[in-house]
């Protein structure tokens, strides 16, 4: 079995990626990464690459595309290297001496194709790939992105809509809460009437909740150490369960005393790349709950290796999610396989046409995704609806 043919789809009002692998007798494998700026360009790279090679050598052939194959004649840059762009991908790699967020967002989604190939071609679920799983239902947490109406009787209201739907956790975006208290758009401060506002908030929707619903808050990096700091802290009697990304990314140093001075739980990882970048939160003891993206991190065995890694740790692991309902469901086989998994998030709830990207749409029940057991991922891709809203390739 050798690999025929890579090819991908771009819905970029929603960033999701689609990789078509397709080899030479006959199985087909999709594969989703995020879509952001750059991975289309690296997958036009990465294709030739591919092309002829066996697709059961996965971490292979992740490994040559991020890093390169330690092989091969001296690079030169005169002119008789007719394709030296070639060159450097089959001796570096993409990453070369350092990681490329688009490059890696682009090797996920040929890793995800690549397992759903095997998965296909031995007739067995992605979770036995990854050793098994250990649940066959994945819970999730619903990001609740998108509310206008800033009123604590609307926040009630909300969580006691939350409630109904059956799922048994929920996360809210805190940094956006209340834009027009901010004391200026820059300094990453929070001025005291924004932070009153957010605890209010906050409060409401657990109230709407209740106590048996779990409840995180995203604060996407905006606030100081300081700041961070009084908002753990002023958050603590909402009983939270996790506060994500209270500073910017790249100083564990900075995350971990943060995390020192609340009894909140901290959480982050979403934007971080391979095992590497994990391993440095939590050898800071920087982390309460990490939370690699499947799209972002590398791919399903990249984030296997991080949730081993992290509960070798005893740390619990959630997954980050902006993916499609494909790529949602490909992420809930590695979150079965992880053994300190928490929760997957479902970003696009109440967003009617993204069900029609697979056949049956999400198999949601009761707050949970049910994985299927039939080989690979364990669902259909309605090719055609992915064409109705995207560019092909």
């Amino acid at each position: 079995m050798r690999i025929a043919d890579v090819s991908w789809r771009l819905i970029s009002s929603h960033r999701f990626l689609l990789v078509r692998i397709v080899t030479d007798d006959g199985v087909v494998g999709y594969g989703e990464g995020s879509g952001l700026t750059g991975a289309v360009q690296w997958l036009e790279r990465f294709k030739p690459i591919l092309t002829g090679e066996d697709p059961f050598d996965i971490q292979r052939l992740a490994t040559q595309l991020l890093w390169g194959k330690q092989e091969g004649e001296f690079i030169t840059y005169g002119d008789e290297l007719a394709d030296p762009v070639a060159a450097w991908l089959i001796r570096y790699g993409a990453a070369g001496a350092s990681l490329d967020h688009a490059a890696t967002r682009a090797v996920a989604a040929i890793e995800m194709a690549l397992v759903d190939v095997v998965g296909k071609a031995l007739g067995t679920p992605a979770y036995n790939l990854l050793g098994g799983k250990f649940r066959s239902r994945v819970p999730v947490y619903l990001d609740l992105a998108g509310v206008k109406d800033m009123s604590t009787k609307s926040w009630r209201a909300y969580g006691t809509w939350a409630r109904t739907l059956g799922f048994k956790a929920v996360k809210c975006d805190v940094d956006m809460l209340a834009p027009e208290l901010h004391r200026d758009p820059w300094d990453r401060s929070i001025s005291r009437p924004e932070l009153r506002k957010t605890v209010e908030l906050l409060s409401a929707l657990r109230d709407g909740l209740g106590s048996d619903i779990e409840l995180a808050a995203d604060c996407h990096g905006q606030y100081n150490v300081p700041d961070a700091e009084r908002l753990a802290r002023a958050l603590e009697p909402v009983g939270l369960l996790w506060l994500e990304d209270p500073i910017p990314d790249f100083n564990p140093a900075a995350l971990a005393s943060i995390r020192a001075a609340t009894s909140t739980p901290i959480a982050t990882g979403e934007l971080f790349q391979t095992l590497l970048e994990h391993r440095e939160y939590i050898d800071a003891r920087a982390v309460d709950v990490l939370h690699p993206d499947t799209r972002m991190v590398g791919g399903p065995l990249e984030h296997k290796r991080v949730a081993d890694y992290a509960d070798a740790h005893f740390i619990p692991t959630a997954a980050h999610n902006g993916a499609s309902p494909f790529g949602t469901i490909a992420s809930a086989h590695v979150c079965a396989a992880s053994r300190s998994f928490l929760y997957l998030e479902f970003h696009w709830y109440g967003v009617e046409w993204i069900n029609d990207l697979v056949a049956g749409g999400m198999p949601l029940v009761d707050g949970c995704i049910e994985l299927s057991g039939a080989p690979g991922y364990g669902t259909t891709i309605n090719e055609a609806a992915w064409d109705a809203r995207s560019g092909k390739s």
